[in-house]
């Protein structure tokens, strides 16, 4: 056996050890703890999905999918989140590999394994957990477009944050991080040199975003649907608030 597949085997060894141990942290008790307020308010709308269209559709399309295949209860409700959540481990080996080398990755996925924050959400019949696997996704593809220069990670990049946007309107906002991460290359290009083609990368995947933030500025009813029901909330509360959920987006 040579180093290279040596090295690989390993990696697999650590994957597949490190998502056995969280799936087995997300899916012990998982019903057993009744419904909070607003697991409650999930298993509501996804009983009706699609008849009703929430603005976070992909959450409740997976959960209500569960629901009919299992049943109404805490378990079923949670299940597809706890999936998530286990499969995000070898996702951010694989992140953490890709942006950094082999032990970054490895020590970032037992760190989201062992998180008492993600296994929490990982455990709820909520979409954070669907944030984070699209974010993981998003961040990693946009950098690895930027240094192999192939349009095919830029549009796996644009896909994912369409899907982040989907799993929660909020996280939206997670593109002003790809906007900063290309300030800051374009800030240290002479030490950290960009490809001539950046600025296309960049295009195919702000453009869309740009576009769609127009039409909905620019379209009554639109614009209503954003700033109206959860918007209104959203907004009417403290600056302070505001910009922290923001900052928690992002």
């Amino acid at each position: 056996m040579n180093a290279e597949s040596g090295s690989a085997r390993h990696e697999w060894l650590w994957a597949v050890g490190l998502t056995l141990f969280a799936a087995a942290l997300r899916f012990a008790h998982l019903g057993t703890w009744s419904f909070w307020e607003d697991e409650i308010f999930t298993v509501r709308d996804a009983t009706r999905f699609p008849e009703i269209l929430n603005i976070n559709p992909i959450p409740y399309a997976v959960i209500a999918a569960a629901l009919k295949v299992f049943g109404v209860s805490e378990w079923s409700a949670r299940l597809v989140p706890a999936f998530v959540g286990a499969i995000s481990v070898p996702l951010t080996q694989w992140s953490g590999r890709r942006l950094f080398n082999r032990w970054t990755g490895r020590l970032a996925a037992l760190f989201i394994a062992a998180s008492p924050w993600h296994l929490y959400w990982s455990q709820n019949a909520r979409h954070y957990a669907f944030t984070y696997f699209f974010a993981v996704i998003a961040a990693t593809a946009f950098y690895l477009a930027l240094e192999s220069n192939r349009i095919g990670w830029t549009l796996t990049a644009f896909g994912a944050t369409v899907c982040l946007g989907l799993s929660h309107t909020l996280s939206g906002v997670f593109v002003l991080g790809i906007v900063g991460y290309l300030f800051i290359r374009w800030v240290n290009r002479k030490r950290t040199p960009l490809s001539d083609r950046w600025r296309l990368h960049a295009t195919i995947y702000l453009a869309p975003f740009v576009l769609a933030g127009l039409v909905i500025l620019f379209t009554p009813s639109l614009y209503a649907y954003v700033v109206g029901g959860w918007g209104r909330t959203m907004w009417a509360r403290s600056v302070v608030y505001v910009v922290m959920a923001l900052a928690y987006g992002v």
